[in-house]
């Protein structure tokens, strides 16, 4: 089984489950249980719905399944092509839906069948039963010429506009059997054109008649509602090799080709010349599969006569002066046409795919460069300006390239000189004559000279043997040792490794320069690309860059191209290539997954974002340059929600994340959604697991002082306090003026934890307490391991942070708990650098619980207690003017 078929499965069973979840019939404990079981199959290649487990387990009845079923049908839809999944509750049966991935989609309706939906359609347009049945059984045979009789007509044309709808541009669906067609028809000009109309007629029969798999099939043809002839052929996704060759390996290639070729030749064994073959013909399927189209050109050789006195037969477009570079000389010049013309068009295309660029007949094919010395033979054959020196076939064209890739003789080589020279004399018998009575004469003079020459051809035969046993010897042992050599590169970056890559690189080199066949020159190809990889990986990890391009690993990269990596081990460079760059995949889901999400760039000397560099929906995947960015996911009824996020090469942090979506928050709060993040001194990988709610701004005095008017007489000991001296402390209310909108300080630990009692005592919804460690520095700092709230660098007076001072009453140096002095986090947090330490819920040591961790610096500290990793351990009874708190909050489970 595909990982696309699991991924479905998978998709329609969590939709199920959730859908039952929600009608109260299965529990979540229940739904991981069978998610578990389901797992075990998948990995194993069998495929069950989760409604198999759920009945088999008592965990459902039939008849609650059938409902859970039958509510997924009215609410939900997939598109099989890409897994997106769709609401449809409250949509009419029949109502069409275009997916991003250009799939139709159609809404469902109750109890409906494909011969209801046609009765209905017959109905609505008032048409007899009877007669749209015959409608749809002409318009699935082939059109009877000359197509004269009035009722076909009519019975086609509502066939047709029935049955196809259009859905895009160039994409139709067939509404009786739910496929996607693609449809071409005549404009109205043409249409009314007797001989345009009936060569389209004749191009669509003769493509119904060609039964290959390489030629695309025609499935229908019928007349639209304004009497234009259509035909309907399948729906392509892919591209034309004219576009993909400059990506295209050599093997992909050669295999495209060689399977057109057996599609020329079946067609010519039916009579049938193409005459446009070129890189523009040939499509390539994203499936794999290769079609050769636009037959609008061919021409039929010995046809049987037209069953009416018309001749509906195919003859070739006029072709424009001197043709294109690949019409064949014949042609162009307007001689007679065989099988042979289309070799010299299927030959020159396989020169543009192995070169980049449209052949020249002027200049002949000549030396192609870069391209091995068996395929440029079989192209010199092939495009032979005498069509007796082409190949006699277009199966032997194709046998030719089978045996280049296993490595057998072929028969494009040129023949011996011996062969030639024979060739040559019997074409000249009385110069023969003449050159053998003085070869005769000759030999009676030197009868004893032949001895000696005999055994001098045989000293030189064997010396040359000799040769060319060293010259395969030390081609081997080069390129051994280059593969022995590059193997290295999965190693560590040391000088050591660099040198025996250089040697492996000497080694391909040396085997290059003597390789002698088509099989030789490509392993030497590869030994050479596997080399410049080697050194390519190398420079990245020597590099140690987190992000960015790495130019010399960018250059070895383009010499492996350049050596033959273009047909050779593409995707391992375009793997490095990407390494190199610095690019990344980076796929962005939600929770719930109908969500748009925007993504911009994050520098780290800012707490904005920057220019938005994608935006899409849940569940795509974006390719992106290393480096910060902020993810803005929102969904209908839901807040924005940011996720800084850092990427890095060779991590696998941050590659894929899931945005949980909150619909709502406490005031004064912010959601921070779990997410991977650098943090403390050193900047090491951490992932919060969970989301959280955490309070913009620090507790204030308006808040904290409602909190001690609740407590009564008990007031008393929950009073803030400060230390003028060591042994001395003396309340804040009294002594110093404090304003509501300020944050509250001289706070302990225990007072912290206390108002978060007492918050909850009033709260039904949320549950508040204090921020562990963690919790306090991703809200502060974010994903890309800033010093500093705002980015990098310390900027005086963004932070309340006024140093060590003396003489100077510590309430003056507090500014408002809400003033924003451009200190804000990338998550929109106030104060987290200074203004005044905040007590966490984390201890120090969980086995002693007498310290805990307090972040962030106060309006007395320094630059340094500002950054986001500094932290202290306090006493959790002790209270002093730099001590505050800020509250994290999470939704109550009922």
């Amino acid at each position: 089984m595909d990982d696309h078929r699991a991924a479905l499965v998978r998709i329609r069973s969590r939709v199920y489950v959730r859908l039952a979840a929600e009608m109260g019939l299965v529990s979540e404990e229940d739904a991981k249980a069978v998610f578990a079981l389901q797992e075990k199959d998948l990995a194993a290649g069998r495929a069950s719905f989760v409604t198999r487990y759920l009945v088999e387990m008592g965990l459902l009845s039939r008849e609650d399944a059938d409902r859970v079923r039958e509510r997924q049908e009215r609410v939900s839809l997939i598109c099989e092509k890409c897994l997106c999944v769709y609401k449809i509750e409250g949509k009419s049966p029949g109502t069409r839906l275009a997916c991003k991935c250009g799939n139709a989609l159609v809404v469902p309706g109750a109890g409906e069948t494909g011969e209801t939906v046609l009765a209905r359609r017959a109905g609505a347009t008032g048409g007899a039963a009877s007669e749209g049945a015959v409608a749809r059984l002409l318009s699935t045979r082939r059109l009877p010429p000359p197509l004269a009789l009035p009722r076909v007509r009519a019975a086609l044309a509502r066939a047709g506009a029935q049955r196809y709808v259009r859905e895009a541009p160039d994409r139709w669906l067939d509404a009786d059997l739910g496929r996607p067609l693609a449809v071409r028809t005549l404009s109205p000009e043409n249409a009314a054109i007797p001989a345009v109309r009936a060569r389209f007629l004749a191009e669509a029969r003769l493509a119904g008649q060609l039964e290959h798999p390489a030629i695309l099939p025609v499935h229908d043809i019928f007349l639209s509602a304004e009497g234009a002839p259509c035909y309907t052929t399948p729906c392509l996704a892919g591209k034309s090799l004219e576009d993909a060759a400059p990506g295209l390996p050599l093997p992909a290639l050669l295999r495209a080709i060689r399977r057109i070729a057996e599609a020329l030749d079946y067609a010519h064994e039916h009579g049938v010349l193409h005459l446009a073959v070129s890189p523009r013909t040939i499509f390539l399927e994203e499936t794999g599969a290769v079609y050769l189209l636009d037959w609008s050109s061919a021409r039929v050789q010995a046809r049987p006569e037209p069953e009416s006195g018309e001749d509906s037969g195919l003859h070739p477009l006029p072709e424009r002066p001197g043709g294109t570079p690949y019409t064949s000389p014949e042609r162009a010049s307007g001689k007679p046409l065989d099988r042979r013309a289309d070799i010299y068009s299927l030959g020159a295309t396989l020169a543009f795919g192995l070169t980049g660029k449209p052949p020249s007949r002027a200049a002949g094919v000549g030396r192609l460069s870069g391209v091995p010395r068996g395929l440029a033979a079989i192209v010199t054959k092939a495009m032979a300006r005498k069509r007796r020196e082409r190949y006699a076939t277009c199966g032997e064209l194709a046998a030719d390239l089978a045996r280049f890739e296993t490595g057998e003789p072929l028969a494009a080589r040129r023949d011996p000189l011996l062969a030639r020279v024979v060739r040559f004399f019997r074409r000249r018998p009385r110069l023969a004559a003449a050159l053998a009575a003085l070869v005769a004469a000759a030999l009676l003079g030197a009868g004893w000279f032949g001895n000696l020459a005999y055994q001098d051809a045989a000293l030189r035969s064997a010396r040359d043997a000799q040769e060319e046993r060293n010259r395969a010897r030390r081609f081997r042992e080069n390129v051994e040792e280059a593969k022995k050599l590059a193997q290295l590169s999965r190693g560590s970056a040391t000088p050591d490794e660099e040198a025996a890559l250089r040697k492996a690189l000497a080694h391909a080199q040396r085997a290059a320069r003597i390789a002698a066949t088509p099989a030789e020159e490509t392993l030497a190809s590869e030994a050479l690309v596997r080399a410049y990889l080697g050194l390519a990986r190398l420079a990245v990890e020597s590099a140690r860059a987190p992000v960015g391009p790495v130019e010399r690993a960018l250059e070895h990269v383009r010499a492996a191209e350049e050596a033959g990596g273009g047909m050779l081990l593409a995707e391992e460079i375009a793997s490095v290539r990407r390494d190199a760059e610095g690019r990344v995949s980076f796929r962005v889901q939600t929770d719930p997954p109908d969500a748009s999400v925007r993504i911009h760039r994050l520098d780290r000397e800012s707490n904005e974002p920057g220019k938005l560099v994608a935006d899409g929906e849940s569940g795509d995947v974006f390719d992106l340059p290393t480096g910060g960015y902020l993810v803005l996911a929102t969904a209908a009824g839901t807040l924005e929600v940011r996720l800084p996020v850092w990427l890095e090469r060779a991590t696998s942090e941050n590659r894929d994340v899931t945005i949980p979506l909150s619909r709502d928050a406490p005031e004064g709060f912010v959601f921070i959604p779990p997410g991977h993040f650098k943090w403390r001194e050193k900047g090491e990988w951490k992932e919060m697991t969970h989301g959280f709610y955490i309070a913009t701004c620090e507790l204030t005095w308006g808040e904290y002082t409602r909190f001690l008017d609740s407590l009564g007489a008990g007031a008393a000991d929950r009073e803030p306090e400060w230390m003028p001296t060591a042994y001395q402390k003396v309340r804040v209310r009294g002594n110093h003026a404090v304003q509501p909108d300020h944050p509250v300080y001289g706070i302990s630990h225990d007072d912290a934890l206390a108002y978060c009692r007492w918050m909850n005592s009033l709260e039904s919804r949320w549950e508040y307490r204090l921020p562990e460690s963690d919790e306090w520095e991703w809200a502060a700092r974010g994903a890309d391991g800033r010093a500093y709230p705002w980015g990098e660098e310390f900027v005086p007076g963004r932070a309340n942070l006024h140093g060590i001072r003396t003489g100077v009453q510590v309430d003056r140096l507090i500014v408002p708990a809400a003033l924003d002095r451009g200190d804000r986090s990338v998550f929109g947090c106030l104060h987290m650098a200074g203004n005044l330490s905040e007590w966490t819920g984390s201890l120090a040591d969980p086995g002693k619980p007498d310290l805990f961790i307090v972040r962030g610096g106060t309006a007395g500290s320094p630059d340094l207690a500002g950054r986001c990793w500094f932290s202290r351990l306090v006493d959790p009874r002790h209270r002093n003017w730099g001590h505050g708190a800020r509250l994290v909050a999470s939704a109550r489970t009922r």
